[in-house]
């Protein structure tokens, strides 16, 4: 792989990882925000949106692994 490539596959590492902690952050606030008494609805939903995306950047990082070791 050149430098350019590795670089490529390092954003994509990160952009997985930043979702999987974002996903992490989410869930902290949803059990503060349910211990406070307050209505965690609207980030529940939230939730369920980052999980649903969160298998799009993990088979787009899957995919250009693919086909940089392909080369």
């Amino acid at each position: 792989m050149t430098a350019s490539e590795t670089a490529q596959l390092a954003e994509a590492d990160r952009h997985v990882a930043d979702a999987h902690r974002r996903i992490a952050r989410q869930r902290e606030l949803i059990r503060e925000t349910a211990s406070s008494g307050r209505r965690p609805e609207a980030a529940e939903r939230l939730l369920a949106v980052m999980l649903r995306a969160l298998p799009g950047f993990e088979d787009l990082r899957q995919q250009l692994l693919q086909v940089l070791t392909a080369r």
